[in-house]
C-alpha cells in the first residue's frame, strides 16, 4: 500500500514531441522517404529512432515529408538522424542534429556549433533537405561585376556545394568568400596554369559529413590593382591601403548579387566566413578582425603580415576590444617553410598567432589554428593541396 502511495507521488515525465520534415521532390523518392537515426555520440535508439531500421515518414504537401516523434522531456541530448529511400538508399553528407535542450558544450565543439544549437530551448520541430545521388558540386560565374568604390569590374565564380542541385530546397548552411577567385577551380584562368582546385577537397569532405553543405564566392582580383584592394594600409614601397572600400564592394555589391541567383542562409558571422592566401590571407584576418559583426571565420593562408612593418600585429590586433567566446571570429593561419619567402611569411603569422593567443577569449585549437606545412612553398599548388586544413579547423563537424 505504501509502495503504491509513494509511486504516485513521483512526477510523471511527459513526452516531448518532435515534429520532422523533410522537403525533397515527391517524384524522385520511389518507395517513400524513412528516418533512422540515434543518440549522439553513442548511436543508442532515441525518440523512437534507431540506426537498425528505418522509420517511414507520412507524405504531406507537396515535396513534404513528415514524421511526428516523441522524446523524453528532460533530455539534455543530440539526436542524430539521416533520410533514406525506401529505407535502402541512404542520403548523403552530415547527419542532420538536433540539440533536445541546452547542452553543456565542452570549449573545443563550441566554437563549432551553430546558434540554433545554443539556444536555450528545448526543439520542438526541425526540418531539412536531403540528397542521395549528387556526388559533387558544381560552377557558376558571375561576369562583369561591377565595383563602384574602384570603378572596375570583375568575374565572380561560385561553387554550389553536392545536393544543390538534385535537391531545390537544399539550402547551404555556410557562405565562404575567397580572394583571387580565378586560381580556386580552373587551370585555364589560375596564375601559372596551378589552379587549387578547391572542389576536389571539399566535394568529398561534404559528401563523407565532415564539412557542412557550404557555398563558396570566388571574387577574382583585378590585376594591376590586386595590392590596393587587398592591404589596409599603404606599404612604403609598394602603396596599397584600400582594403576597407573593398570589403563595402564585397558586401554592397558581392554578397547582395549572390543572394539574388542562389540560396543562401541568413548572412551573418554564425554563417559567413572569409579565405584567401598572401595578400589574400592577410585581407581575410583584416575582415574578421575589424568587421566580427560580419565575419565569423577567418582562414588566412600563408598571409603577408610583413606588410607595412607587420601593422596589422601592431596596429590592427592591439585595437580589437575582447569578445565574449560566441562573437570572437575564429581564425586558421597557417604557413610553408619553404622557398624565398618562407622567413618572412612563418616568423610573422606565427608571432599573429601568438599575439590572438595572448587574448583572454582565444585558445590554440578551440577557436585559434595554426598549421605549418612541412615542405610548403608560397604558390597555388601548396595552398590548394593543404586547403583541407582550414576547412577542417574552421568547418569540421565531429
Amino acid at each position: 500500500m505504501l509502495h503504491c502511495f509513494l509511486l504516485g507521488l513521483l512526477p510523471v515525465v511527459s513526452p516531448l514531441p518532435l515534429l520532422v520534415t523533410v522537403r525533397y521532390p515527391s517524384e524522385a523518392a520511389n518507395g517513400g522517404i524513412y528516418l533512422r537515426g540515434g543518440r549522439k555520440g553513442t548511436g543508442e535508439d532515441l525518440c523512437g529512432l534507431s540506426w537498425g531500421s528505418g522509420v517511414p515518414l507520412k507524405e504531406g504537401g507537396k515535396d513534404e515529408w513528415t514524421l511526428q516523434l516523441e522524446c523524453e522531456e528532460n533530455a539534455i541530448v543530440t539526436l542524430e538522424m539521416k533520410a533514406l529511400i525506401n529505407d535502402e538508399q541512404w542520403s548523403l553528407g552530415a547527419n542532420h542534429r538536433v540539440p533536445l535542450q541546452l547542452q553543456d558544450y565542452p570549449k573545443s565543439e563550441k566554437w563549432k556549433t551553430t546558434l540554433p544549437d545554443r539556444m536555450n530551448a528545448t526543439a520542438t520541430s526541425t526540418s531539412f533537405a536531403p540528397w542521395f545521388g549528387e556526388s559533387q558540386g558544381s560552377l557558376s560565374v558571375l561576369s562583369n561585376v561591377v565595383s563602384k568604390q574602384f570603378e572596375n569590374e570583375r568575374d565572380v565564380i561560385v561553387y554550389v556545394p553536392p545536393g544543390y542541385n538534385e535537391n531545390p530546397y537544399l539550402v547551404p548552411s555556410q557562405a565562404v568568400i575567397m580572394h583571387d577567385g580565378q586560381n580556386l577551380f580552373d587551370p585555364s584562368t589560375a596564375f601559372g596554369g596551378q589552379a587549387w582546385m578547391v572542389q576536389d577537397t571539399v566535394d568529398p569532405m561534404i559528401i563523407a559529413g565532415r564539412i557542412p553543405s557550404l557555398l563558396i564566392i570566388g571574387v577574382y582580383n583585378t590585376g594591376a590593382n590586386r595590392i590596393n584592394e587587398y592591404t589596409n594600409v599603404q606599404d612604403p614601397d609598394y602603396g596599397g591601403g584600400n582594403a576597407s572600400l573593398y570589403l563595402d564592394f564585397l558586401e554592397d555589391t558581392v554578397l547582395p548579387l549572390v543572394e539574388e541567383n542562389f540560396r543562401l542562409p541568413a548572412l551573418g558571422p554564425e554563417t559567413l566566413g572569409t579565405i584567401g592566401s598572401s595578400l589574400g590571407g592577410l585581407l581575410s584576418c583584416f575582415a574578421a578582425a575589424t568587421r566580427p559583426e560580419v565575419y565569423g571565420k577567418a582562414g588566412c593562408m600563408s598571409p603577408s603580415f610583413w606588410w607595412a612593418s607587420e601593422n596589422f600585429r601592431l596596429k590592427i590586433l592591439p585595437q580589437i576590444e575582447p569578445a565574449s567566446e560566441p562573437d570572437s571570429p575564429m581564425y586558421y593561419l597557417d604557413s610553408g617553410d619553404q622557398g624565398g619567402d618562407a622567413s618572412s611569411i612563418e616568423k610573422p603569422t606565427q608571432a599573429v598567432r601568438d599575439s590572438l593567443e595572448a587574448k583572454k577569449d582565444y585558445q590554440l585549437n578551440s577557436n585559434l589554428f595554426y598549421y605549418l606545412d612541412h615542405g610548403g612553398d608560397h604558390n597555388e599548388k601548396s595552398w590548394g593541396s593543404r586547403f583541407a586544413e582550414p576547412m577542417a579547423a574552421l568547418y569540421g563537424q565531429a
